[in-house]
């Protein structure tokens, strides 16, 4: 059995690793496996994809995908597939955070399944279709003059500024996450704006540490007024040297940086674009953003 993944990034420190799963009828196992309907999965091995397009073992040698000794099953059996990503501490026998899956296909010589993220068994949605936009404004504070310290995904109108995002649950393995990119130095400076699982509604930590006195808005976003333990705040965000993202992310997630799920991005937040009363639009990256990859099976 191959894995082909040559559009599979990197984990960073802090990301974790990748999982293969591969299904089998579950009367066909003698083994206390996760069920999956009328299937259970069996781990294929972790592993972690190089900068070339390589897939390696945790153990930094190419990597060889086949269950752990002494899973017996019969690989012509197999139902379909899921590519997961697993926090670093993983020692569980159940797929985490479903990036891929697809079913498998084909003959007495060959299966096939292509693995996507808007599988059924993966993320489950397309995300193509989505879109945003993003206010400039600080409703924590009175001070009408600082709104360019505050970002919030809404519309003038009061009503959400994110599109076509499904609403995640609390155990589907994901987040959504809005980031500030800091792009005039050496190295990029990421700013996290909250974690979210829904375009309506305050995001998981509010308008956030970094806030003034008073109470966010009942929409994700950020107010950075003040520093808060330690956090830094970004320069003034219509300086025209940040980057704006609402990234898909791995749950738990132990990385400051963004995942590279990019759904949505604007390149650069442009002065005088977008402020209290004004809508700046974002693009729809997430065709460029999420991998594919295929499993073949040589019977």
């Amino acid at each position: 059995m191959t894995l082909s993944a040559a559009t599979l990034p990197p984990l960073a420190a802090g990301e974790g690793h990748y999982e293969l799963w591969i299904s089998f009828p579950q009367d066909e196992l003698r083994l206390q496996k996760p069920v999956h309907g009328d299937e259970a999965y069996v781990s294929f091995g972790k592993f972690n994809a190089t900068g070339n397009g390589q897939l390696m073992d945790l153990n930094g040698k190419a990597m060889v995908f086949a269950p752990k000794p002494g899973v017996e099953i019969d690989i012509n059996l197999a139902v379909d597939a899921v590519l997961s990503v697993e926090r670093e501490s993983d020692t569980d026998n159940r797929p985490s955070s479903r990036l891929l899956g697809g079913e498998f296909t084909g003959n007495d010589r060959r299966a096939t399944a292509t693995l996507r993220a808007d599988s059924k068994d993966a993320v489950g949605f397309d995300f193509t279709g989505s879109s945003g936009s993003y206010l400039l404004q600080t409703p924590s504070t009175p001070d009408t003059l600082d709104f360019n310290r505050g970002l919030w995904w809404m519309r003038p109108n009061e009503t959400a500024g994110l599109s076509n995002l499904p609403a995640l649950t609390d155990t589907s393995g994901w987040n959504y996450e809005g980031w500030l990119v800091d792009q005039s130095g050496a190295q990029p400076q990421y700013y996290s704006t909250g974690t979210f699982l829904t375009a309506i509604g305050a995001d998981a930590d509010g308008a956030g540490l970094t806030a003034g006195g008073g109470t966010g808005l009942p929409f994700p976003g950020q107010d950075f007024v003040r520093e808060a333990l330690g956090i830094p705040l970004p320069p003034p965000l219509d300086n025209g040297s940040l980057a704006v993202l609402v990234t898909l992310e791995p749950v738990p997630d132990n990385s400051r940086q963004p995942f590279y799920l990019v759904i949505l991005k604007d390149e650069r937040i442009e002065p005088n674009s977008a402020g209290p009363q004004t809508a700046a639009p974002m693009q729809n990256v997430a065709a460029s953003s999420f991998p594919s990859a295929m499993v073949i099976i040589d019977r």
